[in-house]
């Protein structure tokens, strides 16, 4: 596994997390449509975070 793949793989979580606060943050302002945007970004790259972990590469490639 390249030190890519690793750090990906140890920090993907991290930035989900920080893509969930955004969502909670939209929610707590009101702003639903705002926040399930962000909620759709964060779970596509989270998807994409683990397709590239699993074949080395962008899952868009």
């Amino acid at each position: 596994m390249s030190a890519c793949q690793e750090l990906l793989a140890s920090k993907s979580h991290l930035l989900a997390k920080i893509f969930w606060q955004a969502v909670v943050n939209l929610l707590a302002e009101g702003t639903r449509q705002a926040a399930m945007l962000a909620w759709m970004v964060a779970s596509e790259f989270t998807s994409d975070a683990a397709i590239q972990f699993k074949l080395g590469r962008r899952a868009t490639e």
